[in-house]
C-alpha cells in the first residue's frame, strides 16, 4: 500500500501514523491551534507491480470536517503510458494553463479532475511507453560495370519517448555495411531466425525528436551485364517508413527495368538534393514499408571513339621533325587499346609517348573473332597501343619522327643544264631546296577521324 514519506506544513510539532484496518490514520499535532485556513502537504509513495498493471488512486479523507472537496491532478513519466480504466464521482477539468515542462526527465500532465465529495474512484492502467517513430530514407544506388554500392541517409523523427538504438533490415548481398553519423556510437550486424540481415545502430545518448545517420555498403559485380536488385530497407518497430531511391548508372550500361517489385517510378527531379552523394541520376523509385525490390537489367553499350590528328613539321638545320598529336575522345564505355596504321618505312624510327601505356605492339594482328577488324593498307603496318587500364573521356597520344637532311637530298636538287642560264641567286636557291614528304598516320576503329 501507500507509504507516507513526508508531512509538510506550518507549526507542526509532530506527526504519527497508525494502521486502522486496511487504512492508515495520520495524526498531526501543532504547537498552537490553527485558525481560519491551514494547509498540509502529504507525500505518499507506492511501488507498482511489474508492468503492465492497474491501480486505484489513493483517497485521503480529512476527519471531523463538515465538507471535503478537491482536485486531482495526474502527471506521468515520459517512460510510461497511462489510460483511465474507470472513473466515478469525478469531473474532468481542462489542462489549459498547465505549465509546459521541456526537460527530458520532467513529468507530463495526464489529466485534471474535480470531486465534490467522497468517496470517488479513479483507476488507471499503466504500461511502458512505446516510441512513435517515423522514418524517411534517401538512397543513392551507384552501378558501375564491376561493382555497385549504396549510400542511404535515414531521417528519424522520434516522438513520445526517446530511443537508445534502432534496428534495420538491410539488403542481403552487400558487403562492408556500416553506419555513420554524429549520434552513432556503434553498429552491429546479425542474422535473425528467418535469415534476414539486421543492422543495429546504437546512439551515443537517448535520442528524441529528429536524428539522422547514414548507412553504406558495396557489392562486387561478377559480370558487367548482370542484373541488379535495387536496395530497399525496412526499419523495424517504426510506425511509418517512406523510402526514395535514385540510381546513378555508368554510361557504358544501358538500363532497363525488368521487374518493379513493390517500388514505384519516381521522377528524379523530385528527389532534389535529398539523395546523398553527387552525380546525375537516371532512374528514381519510391516505396513505403516492407517492399520487394525492383530488378534492373543492363545491356553493355559499345564504346564510341573519335580522334583528331594534329600534325606539326619542324625543319631544322640538320633534320626534319614530324610530330603527330592524336586526341582521342572515348564515350559510353572504356577502351584499353588504340590501333593506328603507320607507314612501314618509318615504323622502326617512330617514337611514341602517352600516359598509362603498358606496351606498344608494333606488328599487331587483330583476333580472329574481332568485330570489324582493322586492316593495314599496302606499305603500312598496324600498331596497337595497349594501356594499363580502360580509359574513358579524353586521351592523348604523341608520335615523333626525326629524319636527317642528307647530302643526297641536296644533290638531287642540283641545277640541270637547262637551268644553267638562270641568275646566280636562283642557282643558289635551287641548290639548297628540297621536297618535304609528309608520312600519313591513320587511326583505326574510330567512328570519326579528322
Amino acid at each position: 500500500g501507500q507509504e507516507i514519506l513526508n508531512v509538510a506544513g506550518e507549526n507542526i510539532r509532530e506527526w504519527d501514523v497508525m494502521d486502522s484496518g486496511d487504512q492508515q490514520k495520520l495524526t498531526v499535532s501543532l504547537h498552537s491551534p490553527a485558525k481560519q485556513t491551514y494547509s498540509l502537504k502529504l507525500t505518499l509513495e507506492e511501488a507498482l507491480d511489474s508492468l503492465p498493471t492497474e491501480f486505484p488512486l489513493p483517497q485521503i479523507q480529512a476527519e471531523n470536517v463538515v465538507r471535503q472537496r478537491g482536485n486531482v491532478t495526474v502527471e506521468t513519466s515520459r517512460e510510461l503510458e497511462v489510460e483511465t480504466v474507470s472513473s466515478e464521482g469525478l469531473t474532468q477539468q481542462s489542462l489549459s494553463g498547465q505549465p509546459a515542462k521541456d526537460a527530458p526527465d520532467a513529468l507530463r500532465p495526464f489529466g485534471r479532475f474535480r470531486y465534490l465529495g467522497l468517496p470517488f474512484d479513479l483507476t488507471l492502467s499503466v504500461k511502458k511507453a512505446e516510441p512513435i517513430i517515423e522514418v524517411e530514407s534517401f538512397t543513392r544506388f551507384k552501378v558501375e560495370p564491376d561493382y555497385s554500392n549504396f549510400l542511404t541517409v535515414f531521417n528519424y523523427t522520434v516522438k513520445r519517448v526517446g530511443i537508445f538504438d534502432t534496428r534495420i533490415e538491410i539488403p542481403a548481398d552487400f558487403e562492408g555495411v556500416e553506419a555513420t553519423g554524429d549520434q552513432v556510437e556503434d553498429f552491429a550486424e546479425e542474422t535473425d531466425a528467418d535469415g534476414n540481415r539486421i543492422l543495429t545502430v546504437t546512439f551515443r545518448n537517448r535520442v528524441e525528436g529528429a536524428v539522422s545517420f547514414s548507412v553504406n555498403g558495396r557489392l562486387i559485380r561478377e559480370n558487367n551485364d548482370d542484373d541488379a536488385l535495387v536496395p530497399v530497407f525496412e526499419p523495424i518497430d517504426v510506425s511509418r517508413h517512406d523510402g526514395k531511391v535514385g540510381l546513378e548508372i555508368h554510361t557504358s550500361l544501358d538500363p532497363k527495368t525488368e521487374e518493379e517489385g513493390d517500388l514505384r517510378q519516381q521522377d528524379v527531379s523530385l528527389l532534389g538534393g535529398n539523395v546523398p552523394g553527387e552525380g546525375p541520376l537516371q532512374i528514381g523509385f519510391r516505396y513505403r514499408g516492407e517492399a520487394v525490390p525492383a530488378r534492373i537489367g543492363f545491356t553493355l553499350k559499345k564504346p564510341q571513339v573519335t580522334g583528331e590528328v594534329f600534325t606539326m613539321v619542324e625543319v631544322r638545320e640538320q633534320l626534319i621533325r614530324y610530330q603527330w598529336t592524336i586526341a582521342y575522345n572515348v564515350l559510353y564505355a572504356g577502351v584499353d587499346t588504340f590501333v593506328i596504321s603507320v607507314p612501314e618505312s618509318i615504323a622502326d624510327n617512330l617514337r611514341h609517348d602517352g600516359p598509362l601505356i603498358q606496351e606498344v605492339n608494333k606488328n599487331y594482328t587483330p583476333p580472329e573473332d574481332a568485330e570489324n577488324p582493322p586492316v593495314a593498307d599496302d606499305g603500312e603496318v598496324l600498331w596497337a597501343v595497349i594501356l594499363r587500364d580502360k580509359k574513358m573521356g579524353s586521351y592523348q597520344l604523341t608520335l615523333t619522327l626525326d629524319e636527317p637532311i642528307s647530302t643526297i637530298s641536296v644533290a638531287d636538287n642540283e641545277p640541270t643544264d637547262d637551268q644553267s642560264e638562270e641568275t646566280d641567286e636562283n642557282e643558289s636557291d635551287n641548290a639548297n631546296s628540297f621536297p618535304v614528304t609528309l608520312p600519313e598516320i591513320t587511326l583505326k576503329n574510330v567512328q570519326t577521324e579528322s
